[in-house]
């Protein structure tokens, strides 16, 4: 007797465990639904069903393959983003003061400090304007442009 509730409670969780597969992996609700109710009604031969059918093997191996080769590739750019980092940092004309500040940043947002930048504070359009034709004219590779609106108005 204890052998038989074993086995149903075996069964049981082993049906519940495929349903959460299905609802996991499945990509479009009706697929999704549809293979529920086909394990659900007919619980074996619904399992063996979303198995053979419901599971693209290929697909799943190309993107184990694929996240495998992109991990390695973030490590590699990671390292090399540290080089750069502490090779800027070692080059740059950083104030003690501001230091920790960058390597905050950058172990943070991993946003490392750049050189040859320049911030210039533009107030309204008729400063603007001129200002970033200008600049357009003489870009020879790309421009980066960075905007922020500074309001005093408390909000209500």
């Amino acid at each position: 007797m204890n052998w038989i509730l074993i086995l149903e409670v075996i069964y049981v969780l082993f049906i519940i465990g495929v349903l959460l597969r299905i609802i996991y992996d499945t990509q479009t609700l009706t697929k999704t639904l549809a293979y529920l109710l086909l394990v659900i009604f007919l619980p074996l031969i619904g399992v063996f069903i979303y198995f053979s059918f419901g599971i693209n093997y290929r697909k799943n191996k190309l993107y184990s393959k694929k996240i495998i080769e992109d991990h390695q590739l973030e490590e590699r750019l990671l390292a090399k983003l540290d080089l750069y980092n502490t090779h800027n940092l070692e080059l740059s004309e950083v104030k003690a003061d501001f230091a920790g500040l960058a390597k905050m940043i950058y172990q943070t947002d991993r946003s490392p400090l750049t050189t040859n930048n320049s911030v210039q504070l533009l107030i309204n359009g008729e400063e603007k304007f001129p200002e970033v034709l200008q600049e357009l004219s003489k870009a020879k590779h790309h421009i980066h442009l960075e905007y922020y609106i500074y309001d005093d108005e408390v909000e209500r």
